[in-house]
Parts: structure tokens; C-alpha cells; sequence
């Protein structure tokens, strides 16, 4: 190594160029010499006016960085829950450099010297709240000498107020968060070759997101924000963080990873990467091995054909590499990985003596051999001749399973480790295996569409357990689908294998179910007979008769699932129906009606359920109501109600005199003039129903001739009468009569004077008309006995 006229004084040596004391000096032209590979030195000039370039291996990773005038790292550590482990990994890294761990932003004085900050704030409820004067200092210090400052708060992005300072970090809090940190994944720069998971304190994490040219470099994927944003701003550059970096463990080397990737981010090789090749070869013949793993701590790459590998994209320092072949000895290695370069790294592997093993397969009931059985032993395996006898050599020493295995016998299982250039004799002798099957045919009937099992057993009298394989050859008895299972030595295993009858047509099926197993060097076989049955029809068909309409209701067959069903009526379908109640409306009434009902499955439809007939009779008061007829001088006047039947709907009514229809349409209205009616007429009144006319009303019709009506007084109390009532007048009555709604008389009084007392007890309710006679005129009134 060659300087200007400098000297170096030795900070730290670990094996020491024959100089014992650390800090001693030496010149450009010493002579430093150490036989041993790898040494770890630490440099540094009297007058720090040149850079000093040369090579070092640590025994860890380390950054590989030039050292500048003034490199000091200050860690200002706010958090009530303070982080002093930071130091030393930061110590380890930039041997070169001087770290100052201070709890208090004037603990140290940020000066031209200080090229790195680390500002840590706490997470809830063990956090500070960064003061504007506190943020004054470190924002003239990157407005007087640039540098780089990494900041990490839980609260300070978003909740609490914002410094001067935060503006320097070009990051959006766009929310307080929660406590739902559970694994932190980079995704950009060099954040974006690790993950890890997070164990720091863990409470309302405030969501980030960078504003550009800002990038976004850390984030809870599974919650879906971000936690980490890297800027640079050409005379400073800033790492804000929402979490704590001391919380980051896992495989991607727990925090100290993360360390280096701010560290890397604020040197001078910042976005820089190199590379690493090389081969992977058997020291013995110089073959390059294939599909052989080398790992890092960024992961894995596979050899090629010829052994090659490459790592492409590796942060620069040093790092550790290790190879572990099968049937060789494991191999570790470190190499320099420096920016802009591909460095180089060969594995030459050593392989292992290898082992032998070799014995004799006997029937453990006669002694005499078995040929033809396989012996495995993990990735090898041979077969018995017929002597017994096996062999298996250039096994790599390690631990294996080893299986013995004949049709008939049970398995024979031990564990046998080797050491290198061993050589083993196992001898065994197999137990005779045999699995009985109790069932040679079995009948199974099913409807269609259902499902249900045939059952049968498994025995196993033999010494050892044994695993068995069960397959239908036909689709309803479960083909493609498998069923395995275990029946322990000297136990029965029940089976209840599921059987199908889905989208089968009624018929016999025939099948086999196959078990297979390692007792038996032939499948045994079970003969099944399906026979699929007739579709369940419907049950209980039962129905009523209401007003003019048959309401049926059924049960859903007690087997099978159908999509819909079948009603007929007389023979002739009805309807197709989802349900299972029905009402046949508006039928005629006196007439029968026999129904039956079939189920329709996805194949076909079911008989149908026995035959049920209902006649519907009459409904009852069909007829108009209150039917009473006037008549004057010219013509009737006929009025009426609507019926008091079951049967609201209704074509209108027809009208009769004397029993000569009077409308030639249905009349709509509840009230009918007659011009050429007269006194004395009887009416009928029908309503016209959908099968057609109902009995009719009768009616009487009454004559009125009071010649000055406002001369002559009647009164009538009380009406509406309870069974009797009076009638006064101021004139003499000469006769009264009284008459029933359909015209009949049903009462006569006569010259009584001008008040008279009637009584109706044991007539029936109703309207009636009364027909008084005076001297001067003929008055009917109405009355209503209640």
C-alpha cells in the first residue's frame, strides 16, 4: 500500500502485522506482513486529506466504505424507551467512522463532521413529541453541511403536530393507524430484497406515503400502507419511518439488515449493486455439480449443468455464502461484493466416504427366502434374488428409514445410520400378512336421486397394522373417488362404503368395490347390485272445499329430492307446482272433482298418489238482500243489497216481473225503475255468479196515491222495532196491513181510531212494508224488525 508522505495509526487489528499496540504509528513504507488469509484492520490518516483505498475482510458483514474527513454517526435516542443496541451494530458496520449515542438533541453539536442522524422518537405510549426548537437544530445543520437524517416515530407523521423538520422528509401522514403491524416487506431501493417480521412496540402506527419525488421503501402489505419513505433531495438525503427499526426480526438478518439498507442509502454508492458467480465443482474430479442450492442471507441460487451460479443485485459488503450438497461435506465461503462489479466465489466439495449394506430376506414361519421383495433405504433400493439376498452400495453416510416390503408379509421397518466407509449386514425375516374381506356380494336398493352405503368388514389377523386402499370401478359406487384406511393387527375395521343412485333411471346396476393393500398381492373384490327403484311419489294427498274452490295439500316423498310436481285434474293436468298446497279456484259447485299428484325428479316423474274426488256443493246466500219494491203513480221502483254469500265476485244481476225478465244486459246497480210496473206486482231479483245465476229474491210491489202528503201525519216508533210499535195519526185509520219482503200478508187491523199498537213477536227479522188506509189516501212505510 502506497501514500503520499502520511501516517496511519492502527485503530483496531485483529490479527495484528506484528504491531501489539493498537494506536501505534506506521508509514507508507512499513512492511505489513501476516500469514495469516483473512485479517481485519482498521485505518486511519494523521492529516485526513486523501482517501485511502485498499482491501478487508471482516469476519461479518460490513459495508465496504471509503473513509471521508470527519465521518461521525450520531444516534439521538429521544425515546423514553431507549434503543443503545443501535450503536454497536452501526459501530460494527463503519468501523471507520465514529458513533455517538446521546439521549438529547444538545448532547452533541451537529457539525461539518456529522454525516449521519438518527433521530428516534418512540412509539405510543412511550414516545416524544418532537419540540420546533429541537427540530431547529437539525434543520440547520442540513441547510449548513447537507447530510443524511433517518427519523422513526409512531405518533409523529400524522397525530402529533408537525415540525419544521418534517418537511424535509417529503412524506404524507395520511392516517394515525392502529396497533396492526405485524410483518414490515421493502419494496423499493434496498429495502426491496428483505421482509421481516416486527416485534417493537406496536401501537397506533401512522400510515405514510411518499410525496415524489419521495419513494415509497417499506410497507404492511397486509393491511395495505405505508411505513417507510426514502428522499433524496440532491444536498441532503432522509429515511422517515413509522415503526421502530430495533423491531424488525426475522430471516432477512433482523434489524441490522435494515440498518444497512438506510446506511446504504445515504453513502456515496447509494443505488448501487454488485454481483456474484462462480462454480460449484467435486474436488475429486472437477465435474461441476447440478441443481446444487448456494445460499445467503438474500437467498438462494441453483447451479447449472456445469455447476455455474450467479447472484445478480446484491448489496455491497461482505457476506456469506454456503453450500450443502448431498453425499457431500458442507462448505462456507465469504466474499467482497463491491459496486458495479460481478466478484467471484468457487465451491470445490469434498465428497463423503460412502457406505454398504447388504443381508438376506427370510419368511420368518420356514426360514426360506424371499425373492423378489424390495428393500428401501431413503433414495436407494434394491430387490431380493432368490437366495434372499440383497445389496446396496455408495450410500452417502447420514440417516435413513429403511423398508423391507413383500406382497403376503407384513413390512419390515427399521432406522440405520452410516458413517463414511461403513460396512453394514442386516438380516430379516418377514411376518406373514393377510387381510380377510367379509362380504363377497352385496344388494343395495335406492330411489332415485339418493344416496346410501353398503357395509362390510376388513379383518386382519396377521402381526402388524396394515394400510388399505378402497376404489369403486363404476360411478355410483364413488368412482374416481378413493378411501384408505388403517386396521390394526388381530382387529376388524367396519366399512360403510356410500353408494349413489343420482340421475339413474329404475333398473339393476352391478359393480365391484376393489380394496387394495399390501398384505394381499391381489386385489380383493366385493360384487355390489344396485337396484334403483321406482320415483317416490308424493304422500298423503288430502283436500277441502272452500266457498267454490278445492284446496290440496300433499307430503314431499319420504325419499329423494324433485324439482317440481305434478296436479291433475279428472285426468287432465292441472298445473306444475313448486309447493306442496294448492287451491283449484272457482269451480262449479254441485259438481265432483278427483285429483292426483305426481313428483318430477331430474330423470323422470313418479306415479301418481291415489285418486282424490270432492264435489263442491251450493255456497250459501247467494241471492240479493233487503229486496222491497214502491209504487207510485206511474211505474215501480225496485231496490236491493248485494249478497251476503261467500262469493264477491259477481257479473251483475237480472230482474223479473211476474216471472218475465225485465234487462236484456246484467244490471250493475242495486236499484231497477219499472215504468211499466203497477200496484200489485211480484219481482225477482237474481245475481249472476260464474256458473251462473243464483235462486232469486222476491219482492212485492205497494201502492202510494197520497193525493197532498204534508196534510197527513203518520208516526211510526219506535223502528227499528223489537216486537212491538205504534202508529198515530192525526186522521181516523181505517185499516192497516202488513206485509213480509216478499209480499206476503202477514198481519190485518181494522177501525181502531187513529192509534193503534202492533205486535210482531215470533216473526223473523227483516224488512216490512206497512200499508195504512185513511179516509184521505193509502201510505206505505218501512219498518225493520230486529
Amino acid at each position: 500500500m502506497k501514500a503520499p508522505k502520511q501516517f496511519l495509526f492502527i485503530l483496531a487489528v485483529i490479527f495484528l502485522f506484528g504491531i501489539t499496540a493498537i494506536g501505534q504509528k506506521v508509514s507508507n513504507s512499513s512492511n505489513l506482513k501476516n500469514n495469516q488469509s483473512k485479517q481485519t484492520i482498521g485505518l486511519t490518516a494523521e492529516k485526513p486529506v486523501h482517501n485511502y483505498n485498499f482491501y478487508h475482510q471482516k469476519t461479518n458483514q460490513k459495508l465496504p466504505l471509503t473513509p471521508n474527513t470527519g465521518d461521525v454517526v450520531v444516534i439521538i435516542d429521544l425515546d423514553p424507551t431507549p434503543n443503545p443496541e443501535l450503536a454497536p451494530v452501526i459501530e460494527d458496520m463503519l468501523l471507520d467512522y465514529q458513533v455517538e449515542y446521546v439521549t438529547d438533541v444538545n448532547a452533541y453539536s451537529l457539525d461539518a463532521d456529522v454525516e449521519v442522524v438518527f433521530l428516534l422518537l418512540g412509539i405510543f405510549s412511550n414516545n416524544h413529541v418532537l419540540t420546533e426548537d429541537e427540530a431547529i437544530i437539525i434543520t440547520s445543520w442540513l441547510d449548513t453541511y447537507g447530510g443524511n437524517i433517518y427519523m422513526e416515530g409512531g405518533d409523529t407523521w400524522s397525530y402529533d403536530e408537525p415540525t419544521s423538520l418534517h418537511s424535509y422528509f417529503n412524506i404524507n401522514g395520511v392516517g394515525d393507524g392502529s396497533g396492526d403491524l405485524s410483518v414490515v416487506t421493502g419494496i423499493d431501493s434496498y429495502w426491496g430484497a428483505f421482509d421481516w417480521n416486527y416485534e417493537g412496540e406496536n401501537n397506533w402506527i401512522d400510515h405514510l406515503e411518499a410525496i415524489a419525488p419521495a419513494i415509497n421503501v417499506m410497507e404492511n402489505q397486509a393491511v395495505g400502507y405505508y411505513t417507510g419513505v426514502a428522499y433524496d433531495a440532491g444536498t441532503y438525503k432522509s429515511v422517515g419511518a413509522s415503526h421502530e427499526i430495533t423491531g424488525l426480526v426475522g430471516s432477512s438478518g433482523n434489524f441490522e439488515m435494515a440498518v444497512a439498507c438506510v446506511i446504504a442509502y445515504f453513502v456515496d454508492c447509494a443505488w448501487c449493486y454488485g454481483n456474484l458467480e462462480g462454480y460449484v465443482t467435486d474436488s475429486i474430479t472437477g465435474t461441476g455439480l447440478e441443481n446444487i442450492v448456494v445460499s445467503c442471507i438474500f437467498g438462494s441460487e441453483i447451479t447449472g449443468s456445469n455447476g455455474y451460479y450467479i447472484f445478480e443485485d446484491i448489496l455491497p459488503g461482505f457476506w456469506e455464502f454456503s453450500v450443502d450438497a448431498f453425499g457431500y461435506y458442507p462448505k462456507s465461503d465469504s466474499a467482497l461484493i463491491t459496486n458495479n462489479l460481478t466478484s467471484t466465489l468457487n465451491f470445490e466439495l469434498v465428497p463423503m466416504e460412502t457406505a454398504t449394506l447388504e443381508g438376506y430376506l427370510t419368511n420368518a414361519s420356514n426360514g426360506n427366502p424371499i425373492e423378489g421383495a424390495l428393500v428401501e433405504l431413503g433414495i436407494y433400493s434394491a430387490t431380493t434374488g432368490a437366495d434372499g439376498y440383497y445389496f446396496i452400495g455408495d450410500i452417502v453416510p447420514g440417516t435413513y428409514d429403511l423398508f423391507a416390503i413383500s406382497g403376503g408379509f407384513c413390512t419390515f421397518d427399521t432406522t440405520l445410520t452410516f458413517e463414511p466407509d461403513q460396512y453394514i449386514t442386516l438380516n430379516m425375516a418377514l411376518e406373514y400378512a393377510l387381510l380377510e374381506i367379509y362380504a363377497d356380494t352385496l344388494n343395495i336398493s335406492l330411489y332415485p336421486n339418493s344416496s346410501g352405503y353398503v357395509n362390510f368388514s376388513i379383518s386382519n389377523p396377521g402381526p402388524c397394522d396394515h394400510t388399505f386402499y378402497i376404489v369403486g370401478d363404476v360411478g355410483w359406487l364413488g368412482l374416481p373417488n378413493t378411501y384408505s384406511g388403517n386396521v390394526s393387527a388381530g382387529s376388524i375395521e367396519e366399512i360403510a362404503w356410500l353408494t349413489s343412485s343420482y340421475n339413474l333411471d329404475p333398473d339393476i346396476y352391478e359393480g365391484n368395490i376393489i380394496i387394495y393393500s399390501f398384505a394381499n398381492s391381489s386385489p380383493d373384490s366385493i360384487h355390489v347390485m344396485l337396484e334403483v327403484l321406482g320415483y317416490t311419489p308424493p304422500g298423503n294427498l288430502t283436500g277441502f272445499v272452500e266457498c267454490t274452490d278445492i284446496c290440496l295439500n300433499w307430503e314431499v316423498p319420504s325419499t329423494g329430492s324433485p324439482l317440481y310436481y305434478k296436479i291433475y285434474r279428472d285426468g287432465t293436468l292441472l298445473s306444475n307446482f313448486t309447493g306442496i298446497e294448492l287451491c283449484d279456484q272457482n269451480l262449479d259447485p254441485e259438481m265432483e272433482y278427483c285429483y292426483q299428484v305426481t313428483a318430477v325428479y331430474v330423470s323422470g316423474e313418479s306415479e301418481p298418489t291415489e285418486e282424490l274426488c270432492i264435489t263442491v256443493p251450493m255456497p250459501e246466500n247467494l241471492e240479493p238482500t233487503d229486496i222491497y219494491c214502491t209504487s207510485g203513480c206511474i211505474g215501480n221502483n225496485i231496490y236491493w243489497s248485494t249478497p251476503e254469500g261467500c262469493l264477491s265476485d259477481y257479473d251483475g244481476y237480472n230482474i223479473y216481473r211476474d216471472g218475465v225478465q225485465l234487462n236484456t244486459t246484467p244490471l250493475l246497480n242495486e236499484v231497477y225503475y219499472d215504468e211499466e210496473g203497477i200496484y200489485s206486482n211480484t219481482y225477482e231479483v237474481t245475481a249472476i255468479y260464474f256458473f251462473g245465476e243464483s235462486v232469486p229474491a222476491f219482492t212485492y210491489c205497494f201502492f202510494d196515491n197520497i193525493v197532498d202528503l204534508s196534510q197527513i201525519k203518520i208516526d211510526i216508533y219506535p223502528n227499528p222495532v223489537k216486537d212491538w210499535f205504534v202508529i198515530r195519526s192525526l186522521e181516523k185509520i181505517e185499516q192497516i196491513e202488513i206485509f213480509s219482503n216478499l209480499g206476503d200478508l202477514i198481519l190485518t187491523k181494522t177501525d181502531f181510531g187513529k192509534e193503534s199498537v202492533i205486535n210482531l213477536t215470533g216473526h223473523n227479522p227483516g224488512i216490512y212494508f206497512i200499508r195504512i188506509e185513511t179516509a184521505g189516501a193509502i201510505i206505505n212505510r218501512k219498518i225493520v224488525l230486529q
